[in-house]
């Protein structure tokens, strides 16, 4: 201890220079995180003015200076003012950050939230204090939001509300997205300039500007209804819709509608018993009648059910599809009238499509059948009576249809029994068509089956007939040769008497039988001697001329057998073996 206080003695001036280094320190600097900025609250300095909450001007309390991230060293800023470290504000894709300002100028008795930014001056305005409360920053709810981002903030000025789908749809701070089909239509509770987006319109030269009284003419003479509506900027319904894209937009400011400009379809269906007689053909052809019953529920989506007509007595229950449209730039109108398509179709439209539906299906000169025979001109007729009265509420009625229509079964019988019979007296005479068809099917098909037996039959009847005409000629032939030997014979009878040609005649056969037959012509030539009659020829040749028929035999015999007549001949060739007399045998 005395060695201590030795030592203190002799360095205290050193000691206090590292003691005041150490407190100058501690005292003078300070380190902010990269995702903090810290923020002074000066504890000695003039008072700020009444209302003043952030201070500007060296003022005691509240800065609007902030401490940026990293090492700083401001001199004993650690004895003249408090420090907090904030988090930087994060605001996520798709959301915004609803602002409240805690600090600035008064809002105007007309004002229920503060003028909107600039887009060129927003960041600025939101994250420089100083600079908001220069620049005429207005104190209270903001009309300008916090977009998507990080913003480091002076929590001191600012109140910053992030919700998210789970809160009310009034408080949500999400995104406002208006999808290709739609308009919005924008409601504002503000005079003040409008920066949506492309949408930049400078505030209006009064708060309330009204450009639409209402009251337009249509065509059927009579005026539509009368709604108010505003400039773009000013407090009320604005008659500029916004298209189609996502924005930004505070919905504590400004409440955007969507109206469908596309066409929609409007069903009245369901809610009636269809019933019907269906007719079956027996098995002995007669006709049996069997009632069907349907019971028609009310679709979710209908928008109400069938329309009940009386016509010539009869309940008919019609069932309607209405095509309908709204042009964008009468969706303001629209909402500012009525205010939703839904809602012209609960409290105008249906109304006025059941009471003209059933006046004009239901006219005196109108028949049941006429529904199914002249659906076209009913329709038409009904169209042109809504047309005009959607038109009063800016609805363009595209097109109205008949669905299905429930006629009385009792009705359609006679129609029913007629058509059937029509029908199977035309199957019948189809089918007797077929079965003809089917026959001469049939035979083609056998005659292309036996087309080879066909072919050869004719073939066979072609041979047929050359082998008769050879036949004719042959016989032709055989006559002109008899013909010929007649007339032969006819000679040799006047000159050889008809005895002898006679016997000429048959030996000549004879041998034209043996020369087609060798055996037997050999065998009769070893017994010539038995058959052969000897000749005598006399010197005058009278008598009943024998060596004129033996010269004949001969000649017929050389002419006729060939190399057999020298064998024929070979008896008489020698003298010495003719016989001397004319007695042979």
């Amino acid at each position: 201890m005395d060695v201590f206080v030795r030592f203190a003695k002799s360095n205290w001036k050193w000691i206090v220079i590292v003691i005041g280094g150490i407190f100058l320190f501690l005292t003078s600097t300070v380190t902010i995180d990269s995702s903090h900025r810290g923020h002074l609250k000066r504890v000695f300095g003039k008072d700020l003015a009444p209302g003043q909450v952030i201070a500007a001007n060296g003022e005691a309390g509240p800065q609007a200076e902030l401490i940026q991230p990293g090492f700083h060293f401001s001199l004993f800023i650690h004895l003249t003012n408090d420090i907090e470290e904030f988090e930087i504000v994060e605001v996520p894709d798709g959301m915004y950050g609803y602002l409240i300002a805690k600090d600035g100028a008064p809002l105007r008795p007309d004002q229920t939230y503060a003028d909107a930014f600039a887009p060129e001056l927003e960041q600025k305005m939101i994250g420089d204090a100083e600079f908001f409360l220069r620049n005429g920053g207005q104190k209270g709810p903001q009309t300008s939001v916090l977009r998507p981002g990080n913003w480091p903030l002076n929590m001191y000025l600012w109140e910053v509300q992030i919700n998210d789908s789970s809160a009310d749809e009034n408080e949500r701070t999400t995104v406002t997205d208006i999808p290709p089909g739609f308009v919005g239509v924008v409601k504002s509770n503000v005079w003040s300039a409008v920066y949506f987006g492309d949408l930049r319109n400078e505030r209006p030269d009064q708060p309330v500007k009204i450009v639409v009284e209402g009251g337009i003419a249509v065509d059927s003479g009579e005026v539509a209804l009368a709604v108010p509506l505003v400039e773009t900027g000013c407090m009320g319904l604005w008659k500029e819709p916004l298209n189609s894209g996502k924005y930004y937009i505070n919905k504590k400011v400004y409440h955007v509608t969507l109206v469908d400009t596309r066409v929609v379809t409007w069903e009245y269906k369901g809610g009636w018993t269809n019933r019907q007689i269906d007719l079956t053909l027996a098995d002995d052809g007669s006709l049996q009648q069997n009632e069907i019953v349907d019971e028609r529920p009310v679709p979710e989506s209908a928008a109400d059910p069938a329309i009940n007509c009386k016509v010539e007595g009869w309940d008919v229950p019609v069932e309607l599809r209405v095509q309908v449209q709204i042009a964008a730039a009468d969706a303001s109108y629209v909402v500012g009238s009525v205010g939703s398509l839904q809602m012209i179709e609960d409290k105008i439209l249906t109304p006025v499509i059941r009471s003209i539906t059933r006046n004009e299906v239901g006219d005196k000169t109108v028949r049941v059948m006429q529904l199914i025979d002249d659906r076209v001109a009913i329709e038409s007729k009904i169209e042109r009576g809504v047309r005009p009265e959607a038109k009063k509420a800016k609805v363009d009625v595209q097109d109205i249809r008949m669905a299905d229509v429930g006629i009385p079964p009792e009705l359609l019988l006679g129609r029913k029994r007629q058509q059937l019979a029509g029908q199977l007296k035309e199957a019948y005479t189809q089918e007797r068509i077929a079965q003809h068809e089917r026959i001469a099917t049939e035979a083609a098909k056998a005659e292309a089956d036996q087309q080879a037996t066909l072919v050869q039959a004719q073939i066979q009847v072609e041979v047929e007939e050359n082998l008769a005409a050879a036949e004719k000629f042959k016989g032709q032939g055989q006559r002109d040769r008899l013909m010929l030997e007649a007339e032969g014979q006819e000679a040799m009878m006047s000159v050889l008497g008809s005895d002898n040609v006679m016997q000429i005649t048959l030996q000549k056969n004879a041998l034209d039988f043996m020369a087609g037959n060798d055996s037997l012509f050999a065998t009769l030539i070893e017994n010539a001697d038995r058959f052969v009659p000897y000749i005598q020829v006399n010197e005058g040749f009278g008598g009943n001329n024998s060596l004129s028929t033996a010269a004949l035999l001969f000649g017929a015999m050389n002419s006729g057998l060939g190399p057999w007549s020298k064998v024929m001949a070979k008896p008489y060739a020698d003298e010495a073996d003719t016989p001397a007399s004319g007695d042979g045998e």
